[in-house]
């Protein structure tokens, strides 16, 4: 109830900075939330699917979930489109595809972002896909 009453102020109040969480406390001092790496990323053969492949490795702990945005800002963690599968045992290796009538013409942002078990969100990495 608190984060919702939070992000209502957020969204009415004009000029103030809030820090909305959305299910995952990253309140807490001193805890740094799962970091990504990509291993592999492109086009498939045929242009249809931009392929992205990392890890999401936790400093302590296992991956709760790992998302996406394109072209969005991920200023509320949680908020992103899971890619099934991302949940288990730190490091997670994950794979998915987007397909490319989801991307717009020219320079595309990706970014990914994780949360571990202990409900602390990492910090996004972006990438850029080019269509």
């Amino acid at each position: 109830m608190k984060n919702l009453i939070t992000l209502f102020l957020a969204m009415t109040v004009v000029g103030l900075a809030v820090s909305v969480s959305l299910g995952a406390d990253n309140a807490e001092k001193g805890k740094t939330g799962p970091s990504i790496s990509f291993q592999s990323l492109g086009w498939d053969g045929t242009k249809s699917f931009y392929q992205v492949a990392g890890t999401a490795t936790a400093g302590g702990g296992d991956i709760e979930k790992v998302e996406y945005f394109i072209n969005d800002k991920p200023d509320y963690p949680g908020t992103g489109t899971t890619i099934p599968g991302t949940s288990g045992l730190s490091p997670l290796v994950f794979t998915f595809s987007i397909p490319e009538t989801v991307l717009n013409s020219g320079d595309n942002t990706i970014c990914i972002d994780a949360m571990s078990s202990a409900r602390v969100w990492g910090p996004p990495t972006c990438i850029t896909a080019t269509k």
